[in-house]
């Protein structure tokens, strides 16, 4: 992340680093699970547990002590109001942790099965509860198969 005082954005990530996208059609958790996703006309936030389950895969426990409920929300009445900006703007802001080393590997594994890039994200040093081995990897890696198309 920078800081961007004279452009009066404060801090935001660049784009490359960002692990959460607001487009005109939601808000994406890296590679492209909806954590708010358009429905017909309507815009609704993913259930809470969802949301830190899908977050925590990427940034272990620490994610839980986040405001990721309120922010979908108010993500999501901002998308209503076709406010994908300002969206994103609240999303930089987001304090998140730096990824886990299981997300790190996770993120690899992803990233190798559907070809996609990698973000550039600063990873943790150290494991915060269990530390996964290659076939956990894998099977949580093959989970994120049916989001290929949105990534």
């Amino acid at each position: 992340m920078f800081d961007d005082p004279s452009a009066g954005r404060g801090l935001r990530a660049p784009e490359r680093s960002r692990m959460l996208v607001a487009t005109e059609d939601g808000v994406f958790l890296w590679p492209g699970t909806p954590l708010v996703y358009r429905r017909g006309q309507g815009f609704f936030a993913a259930e809470p547990r969802a949301a830190n389950t899908a977050m925590g895969c990427f940034f272990g426990p620490a994610v839980i002590d986040l405001p990721t409920e309120a922010v979908l929300e108010r993500a999501r009445d901002e998308l209503r109001n076709g406010r994908v900006g300002s969206v994103q703007q609240m999303l930089d802001r987001l304090p998140l942790p730096p990824v886990s080393p299981n997300g790190a590997r996770l993120m690899r594994a992803i990233a190798g099965r559907q070809a996609l890039s990698m973000p550039d994200v600063t990873v943790a040093s150290h494991h915060d509860g269990t530390i996964w081995n290659g076939c956990d990897v894998e099977l949580f890696a093959r989970l994120h198969d049916n989001v290929a198309p949105q990534a």
